[in-house]
């Protein structure tokens, strides 16, 4: 396994670090010149580039190739993206534009949220370009919250200089001037559920999905989002999960819980990441770059849309997808979920994605020699390579059916509302109440603890479940609209995921 990662370079490197760049990566690699100290902004919307070297940084921009300088910034998401193409009028009637990379709708980069590049555009007028929103470069102290590193450098780690760095809790780093991120994988294994093939075939299906989802998508889709973006992935791969959180009386929300291996068998980058986005402090980097962990952890929660919270297990989840049993089950009716896969397949619309859907699920539970079509193994294979429960290496009955129901919606042309999905369940009552977003639910004595969790997959996340009354629930996004009468009286805590 190779790995790569970002080293943050200010001033010019140590001796200890330019000796350890030395043993990574040779001679001429890397640059180690002390990098010009930029800040980049737009603080109550206001956009600012600020340096205390103008003419530096137009040097810079001029004799970088193609006039791009390549940047990692320390400013919140909001901020890059209300950046993005924001154009700068330097010294000289230059205009430097601002790239992000987070807007790149299928990113690779773990940290793609804080890739920023300048590019100078010529010595112009501003008013001759389409894009109006134009503001001096000004000459001044950098923001130090809002730091932009020039010319980050991305360093290809063997597995043993990972293993080395990340043994006992990072002590290398605690040497350096600089900053290094925590190594990621260059290619998740064929084996994995975040293999390159299995990830196109996801991307695919959630186009599909956004183009047919409501504006507020169920919980379920929300957590299939998260577990495949780029910044949770090696979360997960070092044996992290993702657990769905059912306190009573709160809103659906999830943990995102790092794997905390034994400090005596740390190996590999479990334990420095972690300590990367909960514990940055605790790996003693320059002063300038103690906001990084902040800024990275503010990533997962604007990801989440708030909705995550923090924690560690010393569970191991296996993200390995090899596990699902391979006999057919040769009983199984002529109709059923394989069709219903199939037709979901077939609206893909891409060739090369159509045929690793079908090899990953279809073809594995179908028998061409007798016709036979196993619907529980293809459920299964359906779970394992793309719909992944991400608290357990097989899906749970509330997850696996909340997957079914989802896939069958889609399949009809339009994804339902919650209040259509709620009023369409025989077994269940619902009520319009204009205190509540999602009215009220009333379900019968034999629902048990797993369908009050898929009618938590089925609604948003942030959705409020508060018992009234046995077994009537009042569902909602803002606790604030509650008034007294509807406080909780004689409820019962559900055990969750």
């Amino acid at each position: 396994m190779r790995y790569w990662t970002w080293l943050l370079i200010q001033a010019a490197p140590n001796k200890v670090l330019r000796d350890e760049i030395l043993d990574w990566v040779g001679h001429g690699r890397v640059s180690l010149d002390e990098r010009l100290t930029v800040s980049l902004s737009a603080r109550d919307g206001i956009a600012s580039l600020r340096t205390d070297d103008l003419d530096r940084l137009n040097d810079l921009l001029l004799g970088a190739r193609e006039h791009r300088i390549p940047a990692f910034s320390f400013a919140p998401a909001h901020e890059l993206r209300h950046l993005h193409n924001r154009l700068f009028y330097g010294r000289r009637s230059r205009l430097i534009q601002i790239h992000w990379a987070g807007a790149d709708p299928a990113p690779i980069d773990p940290y793609y949220r804080r890739l920023v590049t300048l590019e100078y555009r010529g010595a112009i007028n501003p008013d001759s370009l389409d894009n109006a929103q134009q503001t001096d470069v000004e000459q001044g102290s950098p923001d130090p919250d809002r730091l932009l590193i020039l010319n980050p450098e991305r360093l290809q780690l063997d597995e043993d200089v990972a293993d080395r760095l990340s043994v006992n809790g990072c002590k290398p780093l605690k040497e350096y001037n600089a900053t290094l991120l925590a190594p990621v994988r260059e290619q998740a294994d064929g084996s994995s559920y975040f293999a390159c093939s299995k990830r196109r075939v996801r991307q695919a299906l959630d186009r599909l999905w956004r183009q047919q989802a409501p504006e507020s998508a169920p919980a379920a889709l929300s957590l299939w989002r998260f577990i495949d973006d780029p910044l949770v992935r090696d979360i997960l791969e070092d044996g992290g999960c993702v657990r769905l959180l059912q306190e009573h009386d709160h809103r659906t929300a999830f943990a995102l819980d790092f794997f905390a291996r034994e400090a005596s068998r740390a190996t590999r980058t479990d334990g420095w990441r972690m300590t990367q986005f909960l514990r940055f402090e605790a790996l003693a980097h320059p002063d300038w770059a103690r906001k990084l962990g902040e800024v990275l952890r503010q990533d997962l929660v604007e990801l989440s849309a708030g909705f995550v919270r923090f924690g560690s297990s010393a569970q191991y989840v296996d993200w390995n997808t090899d596990s699902v049993r391979s006999k057919l089950d040769t009983g199984g009716p002529k109709q059923g979920m394989w069709q219903v896969f199939e037709k979901l397949m077939n609206a893909l619309g891409n060739k090369r994605d159509a045929e690793a859907f079908r090899r990953l699920v279809l073809a594995q539970s179908w028998s061409s020699f007798t016709d036979v079509f196993d619907h529980d193994m293809a459920e299964l294979l359906f779970n394992a390579h793309l719909f992944r429960c991400p608290w357990a290496s097989e899906a749970d009955q509330a997850w696996r059916e909340t997957i079914a129901d989802l896939a069958q919606e889609i399949n009809t042309g339009a994804m339902l509302s919650p209040t259509e999905r709620a009023r369409s369940w025989n077994d269940l009552i619902w009520t319009e109440d204009e205190r509540y977003a999602f009215g009220r639910l009333e379900y019968p004595a034999s629902t048990r603890a797993h369908d009050v969790q898929r009618l938590r997959l089925l609604y948003p996340l942030g959705t409020r479940f508060r018992e009234r009354l046995e077994r009537v629930l009042v569902l909602d996004t803002e606790s604030g609209r509650l008034d007294d009468g509807f406080e909780l009286a004689g409820g019962r805590v559900l055990e969750g995921s």
